[in-house]
Formats: structure tokens, C-alpha cells, sequence
């Protein structure tokens, strides 16, 4: 029934990249880890720099024994993450620098 109410949601929103990856997130649960490959992959059109939909890729791609292409995109997880992590200190070290700016914006 779960799948049933996301494939609607998918044709009302195609390019919401959240119904695809809860689909495949059930999908895989469900034990249909190609199934769950396909649905995850969509959602990577959709959001390519998903670090958690690479990681439930992975996760799939191990289950259906796709043991390579689990790790590529185990690893491609890792890479996002780091970017992320990366990103966040940057903004926290900028706040620290300009608190202001969360009420006032960037100064000029």
C-alpha cells in the first residue's frame, strides 16, 4: 500500500528525488534489492550529491552481491560527506567571524 501512495506521489512530483528514495528504501526492505538499485538510482538523478541515497545504494548493490559497485558508491558517499563537513565549518567559521550576519545578511 506504502509503494501504491509513492508511485502516485512520484507522477505528481517526478522530480522530487525523496519519493524515489523512500521507494527503494522499502523496496530493498522488502528483500527486492535490484528493484531497490533501480528506485535508489533514480533518486541519484534527481539529487546526485545525495550522500544518503549513496550510501543506501551501497547498501543494496552489497545485498544483490554487486560487491565493486557498492564500494564506488560507498566511497562516493564518503567524498559527499567530506564535502559537507567541509562546508559546515566553513559557515561556522564565517559566523564566528560575522554572527551578525544571521540577522542582518553578509555585510558589505
Amino acid at each position: 500500500l506504502a509503494r501504491h501512495h509513492l508511485r502516485i506521489a512520484m507522477d505528481l512530483a517526478p522530480e522530487d528525488w525523496t519519493n524515489y528514495h523512500l521507494l527503494a528504501f522499502l523496496t530493498h526492505r522488502a528483500g527486492h534489492y535490484e528493484e531497490a538499485i533501480e528506485a535508489f538510482q533514480q533518486a541519484l538523478r534527481r539529487a546526485p550529491d545525495n550522500a544518503a541515497v549513496l550510501r543506501d545504494l551501497a547498501t543494496s548493490l552489497h545485498m544483490a552481491g554487486r560487491y565493486e559497485e557498492a564500494a564506488s558508491a560507498l566511497q562516493q558517499s564518503l567524498v559527499e560527506l567530506r564535502d559537507a563537513a567541509r562546508a559546515i565549518r566553513q559557515l561556522s567559521d564565517y559566523l564566528e567571524r560575522h554572527p551578525d550576519s544571521l540577522i542582518f545578511g553578509k555585510p558589505n
